[in-house]
């Protein structure tokens, strides 16, 4: 298993999938909307929110293999598509002067160039949690014998001040939940205390490929997940365990500095995927 080559696959597959729906919604604006199934009004300088106020065209949409928020979406990404890359050429100077003719002319560009272009004006997969699905989905594969199970942890909860919580602000968030197969995170969430000798590990989950700035926040984010899981530690006297599972060559990289960051090495766990997976292996033995 080689984790970073399967994200960037699984990446890839996703980006073609979006690009065939993407598609099917541009082909659908340019044949079936007009002015009058439109309104506009926007939500910033750069953003144009579009609403179909069509009962029949919006039941006609819903009939499709997508529905009407799918179709404005798009029109909103191509409105500030035009307005932040083409304003000179479609003489624009306010986000509000971009109307349905000017979005049907940029759509009928991007259809007329090669698809490996057009995919650039597709939803990218990397603002989906693609590589945090993928990631559990990797974890599976392996720890499916042992009857555990990772999942995304339901409801969002977050690690904040020692102790699980439903609060976002100042927290950081659990991406996903491995226990055994019958029990549910929900479950969990709302009574603690009752799985307190269970096998219980709750992890965060990162996909970093290259260094830049937003990328050194990510590893800030890795490192005060880190000190939350710490104080939580300190804080409970139960089974539970922390782990970290962090693919991508910057944070294979900088995999010293994250484990250097761990207080209690015998409850939290840093590593790729595979490490993780052998991690989880070797804890499933000791139960």
């Amino acid at each position: 298993m080689n984790p970073i080559n399967r994200l960037y696959e699984n990446r890839n597959k996703l980006r073609e999938i979006n690009l065939t729906a993407n598609i099917k919604i541009w082909n659908f604006i340019l044949d079936h909307i007009e002015e009058k199934d439109i309104n506009t009004s926007s939500m910033n300088l750069e953003t144009l929110n579009f609403a179909i106020t069509s009962e029949k065209l919006i039941n006609q949409i819903n009939n499709q293999n997508f529905n009407h928020n799918d179709v404005e979406k798009v029109l909103t990404s191509i409105a500030s598509q035009v307005f932040k890359m083409n304003s000179i050429q479609f003489n624009i100077d306010n986000i509000k002067k971009v109307n349905l003719s000017i979005i049907k002319s940029k759509i009928k560009a991007i259809l007329n160039c090669p698809r490996e272009i057009q995919s650039h004006f597709c939803k990218n997969p990397n603002k989906q949690n693609c590589d945090e699905a993928f990631q559990t989905s990797m974890l599976n594969e392996k720890i499916d014998y042992l009857g555990l199970k990772a999942c995304k942890a339901k409801p969002n909860m977050y690690i904040y001040d020692g102790k699980l919580t439903d609060k976002k602000k100042g927290a950081k968030s659990i991406d996903v939940f491995i226990s055994n197969k019958n029990t549910r995170s929900e479950d969990f969430f709302l009574n603690t205390e009752k799985y307190k000798e269970s096998l219980i590990m709750l992890g965060y989950q990162k996909t970093i490929m290259v260094s830049g700035g937003h990328q050194d926040n990510q590893l800030k984010d890795i490192l005060l997940f880190i000190n939350k899981a710490d104080q939580y530690i300190k804080n409970k006297n139960n089974k539970i365990l922390f782990f970290v599972q962090a693919d991508g060559g910057y944070c294979v990289d900088k995999m010293s500095k994250i484990k250097d960051a761990v207080v209690d090495k015998n409850k939290i766990f840093v590593g790729t995927t595979v490490d993780i997976i052998e991690w989880i292996i070797n804890v499933s033995k000791k139960i």
